[in-house]
């Protein structure tokens, strides 16, 4: 089976360090850049990613000053989370009147607006190339809402495709074969899938995709990292590690434990071995891991959180160049035979266990409340302390005192900003985001059942702002243009 298809950054376990917000940054500025390097150039974010989506938009302001074809070649994937809570808040009503349904769909429609829009600017991007659907719970009303809200973000050109994340085979079925109306075409799906947890190829999730042209992306091929020869004879990690390694020591436990698993691992150094002495060059275990799992039904590429640059480069060649015959297939399935799980649908343990995802993770969104409110005044002010030339003063305490000046333990080359290296064509693009991002932003409270809500006045005053500073810009573009100068900001 041959594996030359992409491998794509994946960005969630770049969140760490919460309390260190210079290493954090290092290790995602480093980490974006070793994949870049080697030609990856598509990111994997999500709107509960924790600080990730700024970190990735520096680094693209970064490139965007330094090396525009870069900047250029980089592709956007995100996700939207709805909060729990919040679609709890939101369930139909035996007897509701059509106006209280109506009203539903547009609470569920200005979450996922809100969160698209969130992310689109946290980026510093005019278009979003993917945005998944993730759902936390099968009995909460509001899925079809919000893949409609997402098929209009479609059609005005903010999203170019869109796809499912964590879904199973009974229910992506009937999107594809009878959408529902209003239901955009799934483009992609992207779900857990590795040796040890082969939900998606025993469910026929993997020939279900394939069938239908989706595109299965897999995350998960490396378990966080521990399908690696760092644990091949150790102990498995101490409680307290890092989250990765806990929600796959779940995986590993309905596996059929530690034991089990090092019999995995066994299997895949040996086809390591083989490898490397055959091509004469080196392979690890991990690229093997890689390699297998772009070998199943219908997957197109995987999602890998490397932070290590030699890992990246490890990836691509997996990718790219490490193909496995027949034979190493099935030595590595005889280790992985007779296991007893994961058993069920995908994602279906993910749901129920709570030590996988926690119940803060499933309401770590916070899209469309004041937490979402006091990070989008807190990102113009950013915009507009960057581009104050071309921008009306802005009102007396419309926002906070900005924060202590970035830079401190960075790389010189690092942007200090997302919106840092913007022409003023790309600038009017970020702000009509902007303006669009705080229509979404909290109504008076009541207006969809939300005890979070903010105040309206202080919205419409962010909004009349940010208003002004589009019109600004855009004067400052047409004269630009009239002169026949390039539209740059800085």
């Amino acid at each position: 089976a041959t594996t030359r298809v992409s491998v794509m950054a994946g960005s969630c376990t770049w969140r760490l360090n919460r309390e260190d917000a210079e290493k954090a940054d290092d290790v995602a500025r480093r980490a974006c850049a070793a994949h870049a390097v080697v030609g990856i150039r598509t990111f994997d974010c999500g709107d509960i990613y924790a600080g990730v989506e700024d970190l990735v938009g520096r680094f693209l302001a970064t490139a965007r000053g330094q090396h525009r074809a870069l900047f250029e070649s980089v592709r956007l994937h995100t996700k939207v989370a709805p909060d729990l809570d919040a679609l709890a808040r939101l369930q139909p009503v035996a007897g509701e009147a059509p106006a209280a349904q109506r009203q539903r769909e547009a609470a569920v429609a200005r979450f996922v607006e809100g969160s698209v829009w969130r992310s689109a600017n946290r980026l510093s991007a005019s278009v979003v190339d993917l945005v998944y659907l993730h759902w936390w719970d099968w009995n909460q009303w509001g899925f079809v809402a919000a893949l409609r809200a997402l098929a209009q973000l479609r059609e005005r050109g903010v999203v170019k495709e869109v796809g499912v994340t964590n879904i199973d085979a009974p229910r992506l079925r009937p999107l594809l074969e009878t959408p529902p109306p209003g239901c955009p075409k799934i483009a992609c799906v992207q779900v857990n899938l590795s040796v040890v947890d082969r939900r998606a190829v025993a469910t026929g999730l993997g020939e279900l995709c394939q069938t239908h042209g989706v595109r299965l992306l897999a995350h998960g091929a490396l378990m966080g990292g521990l399908l690696s020869k760092t644990w091949l004879g150790a102990p498995p990690p101490e409680d307290g590690a890092h989250p990765n390694f806990t929600s796959n020591l779940v995986l590993i436990d309905a596996f059929g434990g530690w034991g089990r698993f090092q019999d995995v691992l066994r299997a895949l150094d040996l086809v390591a071995s083989a490898k490397a002495t055959a091509l004469g060059c080196r392979v690890t275990l991990s690229m093997v891991a890689i390699a297998w799992t772009l070998a199943q039904p219908g997957v197109g590429a995987v999602v890998l959180g490397a932070r290590d640059a030699d890992h990246v480069k490890d990836a691509g060649v997996a990718a790219s160049r490490l193909e496995l015959g027949g034979d190493d297939l099935a030595a590595i399935d005889a280790a992985a035979a007779g296991a007893p799980g994961p058993a069920g649908e995908v994602y279906g343990l993910e749901r129920d266990d709570a030590s996988v995802s926690v119940h803060s993770e499933r309401n770590g969104s916070l899209a469309a409340t004041t937490t979402h409110f006091r990070e989008c005044a807190r990102r113009l002010a950013e915009l507009h302390r960057l581009y104050a030339a071309h921008l009306p003063e802005a009102p007396a305490g419309l926002f906070e005192a900005p924060p202590p000046p970035r830079g401190k333990g960075l790389a010189p080359w690092t942007a200090v900003s997302a919106y840092a290296n913007l022409e003023l064509t790309e600038l009017v693009y970020v702000l009509r985001g902007f303006v669009s991002e705080i229509d979404c932003l909290p109504a008076p409270p009541g207006s969809d059942g939300s005890d979070d809500a903010s105040p309206a006045p202080e919205v419409a005053k962010l909004r009349t702002f940010a208003a002004r500073m589009l019109a600004a810009t855009e004067q400052a573009l047409f004269v630009a243009q009239k002169r026949g100068a390039p539209g740059r900001g800085r």
